[in-house]
């Protein structure tokens, strides 16, 4: 990075939710998802569902809520830290 941009401007880094910091939604199906051969096969999808579906809930277990982790809850977490600027 061109180190002059700093003296004029803020730099945020701003991590996403369930990977960057804490709870993380971690779990071993949805690391097994990304290996799933063929993704794009009507099995493999029925087979990827079944396995996010079983994510979820033990994640859900755990207390963790997935209902918070999405692409529109990103863009407002972005926003949050570009508003404290």
């Amino acid at each position: 990075m061109n180190e002059s941009i700093l003296e004029k401007h803020h730099v945020v880094q701003v991590g996403y939710r369930g990977v960057d910091g804490s709870p993380t939604l971690k779990h071993p199906f949805l690391d097994k998802i990304m290996l799933t051969p063929n993704m794009l096969s009507k099995k493999s999808i029925r087979q990827m569902g079944k396995k996010v579906t079983k994510a979820a809930k033990d994640l859900r277990t755990e207390g963790i809520d997935v209902s918070n982790y999405n692409i529109l809850n990103v863009v407002e977490d972005i926003e949050d830290a570009r508003m404290l600027i």
